[in-house]
């Protein structure tokens, strides 16, 4: 014999449940995304502002390497640009 099945009414009243907590788990993780991408552009102006500082500071290496070919042009990081300013600072 086949189980019986449940009433309409107790799918419903399941799948409303469902739909609930499924709509919180979405508010939830949109929260996080915007948290997220708000930390990610507050740490990309920090970086930019570290960026700025060693332009500013004498000796320091250019953001980009000087390659005369623009594809072998790579950006360079700011631990490397201020270990590059350091080394400087010692031979001086």
């Amino acid at each position: 014999m086949m189980a019986k099945s449940p009433a309409v009414l107790t799918q419903l009243k399941a799948a409303q449940a469902r739909i609930v907590e499924l709509e919180k788990k979405l508010a939830d993780e949109s929260s996080r995304t915007q948290s997220a991408r708000v930390l990610a552009e507050s740490r990309g102006d920090e970086i930019e502002q570290v960026h700025q500082v060693l332009d500013a500071v004498p000796n320091s290496i250019a953001r980009k390497s000087d390659h005369e070919e623009s594809w072998q042009r790579v950006e360079r990081s700011i631990v490397t640009r201020m270990a590059a300013w350091l080394s400087n600072c010692n031979r001086n």
